[in-house]
């Protein structure tokens, strides 16, 4: 839009400098009329415009969203989100795995009292 109105000012100017009879009846309209042509395309936001426009687009995304993961979930490609993954994870450890009882004995107990008097020397 900008590009035409340049040029047709350009040749405007090109038209009316060399002959100011040939550039045409009502020549200082034309660009002002260009201009406001168009100022004229489209509609005016306002508030109920745009909540209108808003909730119909917010559905329509909420329509290809749930298309999508059901597309998804047919094909098996369900992805999970880091936590469900953790949980998943967590869930199928077997704990008990993890537990040494011959560790356990030969580790001593760590007295409290000791660790006050660490504190109070530091």
């Amino acid at each position: 839009m900008v590009y035409d109105l340049c040029t047709y000012i350009q040749e405007w100017i090109e038209n009316g400098a060399q002959d100011p009879d040939a550039a045409g009846g009502s020549s200082n309209d034309a660009p002002v009329e260009m201009m406001q042509a168009s100022k004229k395309h489209g509609t005016a936001v306002t508030k109920e415009n745009f909540a209108e426009w808003k909730a119909a687009f917010d559905e329509e995304m909420e329509k290809e969203h749930t298309k999508k993961k059901a597309s998804r979930e047919k094909n098996g490609e369900l992805k999970l989100t880091g936590r469900q993954l953790f949980d998943k994870a967590m869930g199928s450890v077997d704990w008990d795995l993890f537990k040494d009882e011959e560790l356990d004995e030969d580790l001593p107990e760590f007295d409290d009292e000791e660790d006050e008097e660490e504190e109070e020397e530091e």
